[in-house]
């Protein structure tokens, strides 16, 4: 179950970042509380799993 609910949120954020530049401009703070909250969630998720 963690590993699907870590592949949502993974998979969501890296699909913002990645795909922010074909989306035009995007704001720098929203670039970057979509990594810190990426960062967040990888760092949860693996101390549940351990």
């Amino acid at each position: 179950m963690v590993g699907h609910i870590g592949g949502l949120f993974g998979g969501f954020f890296i699909a913002f970042i990645v795909g922010a530049p074909m989306l035009g401009t995007v704001d720098y703070l929203k670039w970057l509380l979509s990594g810190a909250v990426l960062t967040v969630s990888l760092v949860i998720l693996t101390l549940e799993l351990k």
